[in-house]
């Protein structure tokens, strides 16, 4: 299995929206107990080397599988998905439909996300980072623009194999969301 990275940096935070984010960090930690996943702000010995290059100077967190571990390989892996195709043995086509739509689901928490930091922090835009490996550089990261904070359907639409790649799962991508 492949080892997962996630950063969300949240840019350009006015000096309103930093008195949100204790108010923030409580809600987001509640959200994670509900849905089963830990959270970490401002993480030090995590993404290191891209948090150096990107310079920031604001917030950032990353999302684990537990508030005991800060990986997240298991919280992003698409194994289940592979196996509900395999068990309900769908035909090629209505496979792929049903991956997406059971993939739209597993990872619909994304856009919870973006609702809550915008909501909080209306003034600032976003990125949400993730990786399929250990990327020490900017340069691993592809860029996507996200239009209307629809965070869920662009991560899940990069999963999905191209004629460059067969590969079908977790690349290294930057988010960028409007």
């Amino acid at each position: 299995m492949m080892s997962s990275r996630n950063l969300f940096v949240i840019n350009n935070i006015s000096e309103n929206d930093r008195n949100n984010l204790i108010t923030f960090e409580e809600e987001m930690i509640n959200f994670a107990r509900v849905n089963n996943f830990g959270v970490y702000f401002n993480p030090i010995g995590y993404q290191d080397e891209v948090i150096n290059e990107l310079n920031i100077n604001g917030f950032y967190f990353c999302i684990s599988e537990s508030f005991n571990i800060i990986e997240s390989e298991d919280l992003f892996s698409t194994n289940d998905s592979f196996n509900y195709i395999k068990e309900m043995k769908f035909k090629r086509k209505k496979a792929e439909d049903e991956e997406k739509n059971f993939l739209l689901r597993k990872f619909s928490f994304l856009d919870e996300i973006i609702l809550m930091i915008d909501k909080y922090f209306m003034s600032s835009n976003m990125d949400f980072y993730i990786s399929d490996q250990y990327s020490f550089t900017l340069l691993d990261y592809k860029t996507i623009e996200v239009r209307e904070k629809k965070l869920t359907q662009s991560f899940v639409d990069s999963f999905m194999s191209h004629k460059k790649e067969k590969y079908v799962g977790l690349k290294t991508h930057r988010f960028k969301i409007k």
